[in-house]
C-alpha cells in the first residue's frame, strides 16, 4: 500500500511539473519579444532561487556534511547543464514562434535518454529503437521547411535536448543521495550567476525590458523554476527514470496547448503529424524500456 501511495505521489508531482514546464514555453516566446536571452535567464533563475532559501532553513536543517557535499557538487554540475540548455532554448525562440514546435523538439530529450544508456552499456531492446526512429521522423516533419532545409534554431533546440537528457539521468542517479531543495538551489544559483554574468558581459540590460516582460519573468522564475524544477527532483524520488520520462514528456502537449491559448497560429498538418510521431516514439521507447528493466530485476 505504501508503494502504491508513493507511486501516486510521484506521478502527481511529476504531472504537475510537466504542466508548469509546458505552459512556460509560450511565456518564454512572449518574453523573447521584450528581453534578451541571458537577461531573462539570469533574472528568472535568481527569482526562482531566492524563495528556496527560507524553505531550506525550515526543512533541511542539520545536514550531513558528506551528503551536503554531494548535493552541492552535482547540483552545481546540473546547474551548468541547465544554463546551457536554457540558453540554447531561449536563443532558438528568437527564430521559432511556435510553442508546439519548441516544446516537442525539446521533448526529444526523452528519446536521447535510451541512446545515452546504450553508450553506458545498458542496451535496450529493438522496440526502443523503433520509438527512437519514430521520434526522428517526427522531428524531421517538424523541422524540415518547404526548401527541405533544417533551420539552425532547430539544431540549437536539439542540442539543448541532449543536455536535458544528461540532466535527467544525473538527477535520477542521485535523487536519493541528495538534499532535494538544496540541490535545486545549487543548480538554480549556478544558472542565475552565469546568466547575470553573461547579461552584463554580452548584453545591454535595461529596466524598460524588465518591466515589459515582468509577467513572463514572474511565471518563468517563481513557477517554472522555483516550483516546477523542485517538484521534478522530489517527484523522481518516487518514480523510476523511465516512468518519470514518460510523465515529464507530456510537457510538450501542455506547451502546444498553452501556445494555442496564448493565440499562436495552429500547427500545420505536417507539424501535427510530427508532434504525434515524437510523442508516440517517446511512449514506445520509455514504456518498453520500463518493461525490459522490470524483467531484468526479476
Amino acid at each position: 500500500m505504501k508503494k502504491f501511495g508513493a507511486r501516486v505521489k510521484g506521478t502527481s508531482i511529476l504531472l504537475l511539473t510537466a504542466a508548469l514546464w509546458g505552459f512556460a514555453f509560450p511565456a518564454q516566446i512572449a518574453a523573447s519579444e521584450h528581453i534578451t536571452a541571458l537577461s531573462y535567464t539570469g533574472v528568472r533563475f535568481a527569482l526562482g532561487a531566492l524563495p528556496l532559501i527560507p524553505v531550506i532553513a525550515l526543512l533541511e536543517k542539520n545536514k550531513d556534511k558528506d551528503k551536503l557535499r554531494v548535493t552541492i557538487i552535482w547540483g552545481s554540475f546540473c546547474g551548468l547543464l541547465m544554463f546551457l540548455a536554457i540558453i540554447a532554448q531561449q536563443f532558438s525562440m528568437n527564430y521559432i514562434d511556435s510553442s508546439g514546435e519548441v516544446s516537442f523538439l525539446t521533448a526529444m530529450y526523452m528519446l536521447i535518454v535510451p541512446v545515452i544508456e546504450t553508450i553506458m552499456g545498458n542496451i535496450p531492446k529493438p522496440r526502443v529503437w523503433i520509438g527512437v526512429f519514430l521520434g526522428c521522423v517526427g522531428m524531421l516533419c517538424l523541422t524540415l521547411k518547404n526548401s527541405f532545409t533544417v533551420e539552425p534554431a532547430s539544431i540549437l533546440l536539439l542540442g539543448g535536448a541532449l543536455l536535458w537528457a544528461i540532466h535527467i539521468i544525473v538527477v535520477g542517479k542521485f535523487s536519493d543521495k541528495i538534499y532535494p531543495i538544496t540541490f535545486a538551489l545549487s543548480q538554480f544559483s549556478v544558472t542565475a550567476i552565469l546568466g547575470i554574468f553573461g547579461m552584463f558581459l554580452f548584453e545591454s540590460p535595461s529596466m524598460d525590458s524588465m518591466v515589459a516582460s515582468w509577467p513572463y519573468i514572474l511565471y518563468g522564475g517563481l513557477v517554472s523554476v522555483g516550483i516546477a524544477f523542485t517538484c521534478q527532483i522530489i517527484g523522481q524520488r518516487y518514480a523510476a527514470p523511465e516512468t518519470a520520462a514518460i510523465i515529464l514528456s507530456t510537457e510538450s502537449i501542455f506547451g502546444a496547448v498553452g501556445g494555442v491559448i496564448m493565440g499562436e497560429p495552429m500547427l500545420s498538418l505536417r507539424e501535427i503529424i510530427g508532434c504525434v510521431l515524437i510523442f508516440g516514439g517517446i511512449l514506445l521507447s520509455q514504456i518498453t524500456a520500463k518493461k525490459e528493466r522490470g524483467k531484468t530485476n526479476d
